[in-house]
């Protein structure tokens, strides 16, 4: 197989999502098959870059949803070969979906935001050379929180989640960022469970000064500056090869 050449510098948030819907849109509304929206997704997907699309059955999964997982894999980078998965979770007993705009739009923001997150991880270790890094070590005594704390505590997914909680913020209040600042700053994750922010804040007891919490304030803050151009990075150093 020929290596994969690609400028993953051209993928914004707004592109992906805008395909997805459309190419979901003119399917219907209304008991749409699993399997013709996996393959919409696979062939639009792979269609702007190289992509593997997967999909699995999860009994987590809830009717009418979609779960959206990624997975970055340094060693098909250097190899050449397409390096990110999305993965697509659906319910189990379930054939067909109704995909009214509201779920679609969810299940198009979702792929989105995952697929730019993996790009994050891409550039991560291209930049220092597909070398690992020191992992996070939590001194949680309860062992599901120590878990959960290692996995959001590694630098790289700092990094990850706060490019996602900045798009969570911009489409919150848009440019206004004085008021993502203050929301940061607050709360108000408390109410918005789905937050990336909610996640984060529950695995390290609420703390806004634990020094994760705010590293992933600081990522947030500076992706907020760089949202006007709808993607993580300025500029495509490490991201063409």
């Amino acid at each position: 197989m020929n290596p994969v050449y690609f400028d993953w510098s051209t993928i914004t948030r707004r592109a992906v999502y805008n395909a997805l819907f459309d190419a979901l849109a003119i399917l219907g509304t209304e008991q749409v098959p699993v399997k013709v929206i996996q393959g919409t997704l696979r062939k639009t997907l792979k269609s702007m870059m190289p992509v593997r699309v997967t999909s699995c059955r999860k009994k987590l999964v809830q009717t009418n949803e979609i779960y959206v997982g990624g997975f970055y894999n340094s060693e098909c980078d250097q190899d050449g070969l397409p390096p990110i998965e999305i993965n697509l979770a659906y319910c189990p007993k379930q054939t067909h979906i109704d995909l009214i705009d509201r779920q679609l739009s969810k299940i198009c923001t979702l792929i989105a935001d995952v697929t730019l997150h993996e790009i994050v991880h891409l550039k991560q270790y291209r930049y220092r050379n597909f070398s690992d890094i020191n992992r996070y070590r939590s001194q949680a005594e309860d062992p599901d929180q120590r878990i959960k704390q290692e996995y959001l505590g590694d630098k790289d997914e700092v990094e990850a989640f706060g490019f996602n909680l900045a798009c969570e913020l911009w489409d919150r209040y848009g440019n206004n960022i004085t008021k993502s600042n203050r929301w940061l700053d607050s709360d108000h994750w408390q109410k918005s469970p789905t937050s990336q922010m909610h996640e984060y804040m529950v695995a390290f007891d609420g703390d806004h000064n634990h020094p994760i919490i705010r590293k992933l304030k600081k990522h947030a803050r500076r992706y907020l500056t760089n949202y006007k151009i709808d993607k993580p990075f300025r500029r495509s150093k490490y991201l063409t090869m």
